[in-house]
């Protein structure tokens, strides 16, 4: 049972976190009617708020929550330019399916690196994931795992 919960805690911390893994590839720019000072403008600062309030969920000290943020915006600024590098590549994809003549060992050049700059950003995700997750006490990660269960009836959690 031990065992099981452990690895329920652990399923909900990544499941949350994967799932919110997108927003942080979002064009940063603020949509129309947002502001820049606004949390949803900024994919940082919406993985910040999010991962704080999870955190407040199962009672984090304020230290907690302090390392936690800044478990983030370090896997933020190392995913950052592995993002731009997949919208590079997806740019380049694009110019080499619409030339007058394809090149198909270019196109699967093109498609390698692009799953090897995905295997990157999921390698940063993973790490910050079970960083944050050692953050928090094996009760604290049980009570998220829980709540988050609840929350997302399994959709999420594995």
């Amino acid at each position: 049972m031990k065992v099981s919960l452990k690895r329920a805690a652990i399923a909900a911390l990544v499941g949350g976190f994967v799932a919110a893994g997108p927003a942080m590839a979002q064009d940063p720019t603020p949509a129309p009617g947002q502001h820049h000072g606004s949390r949803h403008a900024n994919p940082e600062a919406r993985m910040e708020h999010m991962v704080t309030r999870m955190f407040s969920s199962v009672d984090a000290s304020d230290q907690q929550k302090t390392r936690a943020v800044t478990i983030v915006r370090a896997a933020a600024a190392d995913i950052r330019p592995l993002e731009q590098q997949l919208r590079d590549g997806r740019r380049a994809a694009m110019q080499l399916l619409a030339a007058p003549a394809i090149d198909r060992n270019a196109i699967e050049a093109q498609r390698a690196q692009q799953a090897a700059v995905q295997e990157q950003i999921s390698k940063r995700r993973t790490q910050a994931m079970a960083d944050l997750a050692e953050v928090l006490t094996p009760d604290q990660r049980a009570a998220l795992a829980k709540r988050m269960s609840e929350r997302f009836g399994g959709r999420r959690t594995g």
